[in-house]
């Protein structure tokens, strides 16, 4: 004697054949969203996310919430102050590096040169802050 399988009449958003559980939730989205309409159907071949729901478009909008000026404004004013810590940052390893140099004392002539370096760099870098994530949106935005 073998195993009776049982069809069941439910509409499959990606037109294939899976197991129950997969043909439940199916049916499930089918009850509570509609069929799936021509748009959003998966091409023949397809496999698709099979649920036949398209996500919506969302674009950058800086007025959608409220306060997003004095935000900016806050943005830059923090931009400036890492600004003037950057230059702080050479000016004291400049200056580290001068006296260890001085008095003979590797240790802080290396140091200096470390401190100096990392001011450089975080200039580099909160210069190109905007630019560097304009760049990473824009491989983001790129995925369709």
């Amino acid at each position: 004697m073998g195993a009776a399988q049982v069809q069941l009449a439910v509409p499959h958003w990606s037109g294939r054949s899976d197991t129950a559980a997969v043909v439940a939730v199916e049916h499930v989205l089918a009850l509570l969203l509609g069929p799936p309409s021509p748009r959003n159907s998966p091409a023949p071949g397809d496999r698709g996310s099979g649920s036949g729901v398209s996500v919506p478009e969302v674009s950058i909008n800086p007025t959608g919430l409220p306060g997003g000026p004095a935000f900016q404004e806050i943005v830059g004013g923090l931009l400036w102050y890492g600004l003037l810590f950057m230059i702080a940052t050479v000016v004291i390893s400049a200056i580290v590096i001068g006296i260890g140099r001085y008095f003979s004392n590797a240790y802080a002539s290396g140091a200096g040169r470390i401190g100096l370096f990392a001011g450089l760099g975080g200039a580099i870098i909160i210069g190109g802050a905007q630019f560097l994530v304009q760049w990473a949106f824009d491989i983001g935005a790129g995925f369709r």
